[in-house]
């Protein structure tokens, strides 16, 4: 496993996909009419082909378009919170780039840009998220996919030239249709200096492909999931971080809906209580949700809150993951987020950290 860098000062790198989502709220109606294209199990991702994606396109009204992709999840939430990062954008069409406008992400080409610079006459990627709130699920996220620049795996040149070292935030793996795609990104990381954590996305035989050999070339630092995740890929449990350590010779952090496990506790009390902020809407509820009762956990496991809504459900895996790997690979940082986030939308909440 890689050592840790000396101080942190390094750059944080966001990869491998941004694009646009158009976000719609279930009914038992458009549940009923998705059952009948065989995407009956809800809270993952479902891939489908270009006359597929075409159809469940008419049959939902998009209440609103949202960054999207892992890689555009993590760097946005990053950039709420004032958290400067590099970010992997293949393709940027101004749709896109104007959701990080006034914010502290960057992109590179020839030169480091912010987003309103980097704008590209580039097509718009769309993925379909269908959020499922009580009575109909548990607060669960559908995702509909097809998008040839993440099933190619392409990849955006600019940032993987300049991405030497610093900290790089790895996700969106299981979108890639071939391992052959998934071999070039792994090239790519064995001559940087990074420390990698990895965000595992849906346990498709690409995913599973990836983590083993991600793994087995010792060029991970930390893993991050959700309890299908670990059950899938490793056999685990949802407080079982420290098994699946063992596995791996990594970090573990196995994020629930009611608690998250991980092999380092330190600030993950804080961490979920930001989380939990950013998916009732607004990161200014942070002084709310502090107040609210815990759920139960298994022991060693910290537990989420009883939250009175969500406003969201998709990326949220991102976001925790992204920040996680701040806590764990950056703690100084993270040390000051925290004592700053009572702040949040004052004047003494600081634009960069």
């Amino acid at each position: 496993m890689k050592m840790p860098f000396r101080d942190t000062t390094d750059p944080v790198w966001i990869g491998l996909f941004s694009h646009i989502d158009s976000v719609s709220r279930g009914t038992l109606d458009l549940l009923l009419q998705l059952k009948g294209m065989k995407i009956t199990e809800h809270g993952k991702e479902y891939f489908v082909d270009k006359t597929q994606f075409k159809t469940i396109r008419t049959l939902m009204k998009t209440r609103e378009t949202r960054v999207g992709g892992n890689a555009g999840n993590a760097a946005f939430f990053l950039g709420n919170l004032g958290i400067e990062c590099v970010l992997s954008a293949p393709k940027r069409p101004k749709e896109l780039m104007g959701f990080f406008d006034r914010l502290p992400v960057f992109f590179w080409g020839i030169r480091k840009k912010r987003a309103k610079s980097a704008v590209k006459d580039d097509p718009v990627h769309e993925h379909i998220v269908i959020e499922l709130f009580p009575p109909l699920s548990n607060s669960k996220r559908t995702v509909i996919s097809w998008d040839p620049v993440t099933v190619e795996g392409q990849l955006d040149v600019g940032f993987w030239k300049k991405m030497q070292s610093g900290l790089f935030f790895l996700s969106g793996l299981h979108l890639i249709e071939k391992k052959s795609s998934v071999d070039v990104i792994i090239d790519k990381l064995k001559d940087r200096k990074v420390r990698t954590y990895l965000e595992i996305g849906e346990p498709t035989k690409v995913m599973k492909y990836a983590v083993k050999k991600l793994i087995d070339e010792e060029l991970i630092n930390h893993i991050g999931m959700n309890e299908r995740e670990a059950k899938a890929i490793f056999g685990a449990e949802p407080d079982e971080a420290n098994k699946v350590s063992k596995e791996t010779s990594c970090g573990v952090t196995i994020h629930t809906l009611d608690y998250v496990s991980s092999t380092n506790t330190k600030m993950l009390r804080p961490l979920i209580d930001i989380i939990e902020s950013w998916a009732m809407g607004n990161l200014l509820y942070y002084k709310q949700v502090i107040t609210l009762p815990l759920k139960r956990a298994p022991k060693g496991a910290v537990p989420t809150r009883s939250l009175p809504f969500m406003e969201k459900t998709a990326g949220l895996g991102d976001a925790t993951g992204v920040l996680d790997m701040i806590r764990i690979f950056d703690p100084k940082k993270m040390e000051k987020l925290v004592k700053v986030m009572p702040f949040y939308g004052t004047d003494k909440f600081p634009t960069r950290l």
